[in-house]
């Protein structure tokens, strides 16, 4: 299973995104999840773009939805690399879930963690 990175979510979510394509692409035949948090994040973002609770909730459907845990947290505070906590938070979910890559757009979030878990950044298409 692949873990799909809060910004992977967004670029699939918002309008004229840069990396729709090539984020689509890299998801195809993939089986993928997202942690709540990005379901947080695709909430948020979505509401701002106008979208209805239902749509976003559409746009998610395509993803198994994994719980963020008390354990996970202090996992994070473990492998935090660098000050970008969401990312520490995200790599915990990713790996007690038992993913085997995490798809990313966020270049430093890959190499800050590579060493953990293969990543795969999408380029522009």
């Amino acid at each position: 299973m692949v873990f799909a990175d809060a910004n992977i979510v967004l670029e699939l979510l918002l309008p004229d995104r840069i990396r729709k394509h090539a984020v689509a692409k890299a998801l195809r035949g993939e089986q993928a999840a997202i942690s709540m948090l990005s379901v947080h994040l695709a909430h948020y973002f979505g509401r701002k773009e106008k979208y209805t609770a239902e749509q976003i909730h559409d746009s998610l459907s395509e993803f198994q939805l994994l719980d963020v845990t008390a354990d996970d947290y202090v996992q994070a505070l473990e492998l935090l690399a660098d000050n970008e906590f969401e990312d520490a938070l995200q790599l915990a979910v990713a790996l007690r879930s038992g993913c085997s890559k995490i798809l990313t757009i966020d270049q430093t979030f890959a190499q800050n963690y590579s060493t953990r878990i293969d990543f795969e950044v999408p380029k522009n298409a």
